[in-house]
């Protein structure tokens, strides 16, 4: 990603499924998916329908790290975050 725009957060996200698939067959019990912000600047879920999307098209246990912030946020009672990205509301 060469900067941080919408364009290139949602090209980093559809190549999401050509990443997995090369690993797909290395043997492991589960994939860790990144890519934070491509995932959170999406809404609220998003992270889920990553998650589920990958899992279905490689059957492999996917963990997305987004999944692992909100709930972090949650725990902490926090509803807004400023990234050096850009500020962003995650609905929490």
């Amino acid at each position: 990603m060469k900067e941080v725009a919408s364009e290139e957060l949602e090209w980093m996200d559809q190549d999401s499924l050509r990443t997995t698939e090369e690993l797909s067959d290395a043997k492991v019990a589960a994939l860790a998916y990144g890519c934070t912000i491509a995932i959170m600047s999406r809404g609220i879920g998003y992270d889920e329908a990553v998650r589920s999307r990958i899992e279905a098209e490689v059957g492999i246990l996917t963990i997305i790290n987004a999944a692992a912030v909100i709930l972090a946020l949650h725990s902490m009672d926090v509803s807004r975050v400023a990234t050096h990205y850009s500020e962003m509301s995650l609905g929490l």
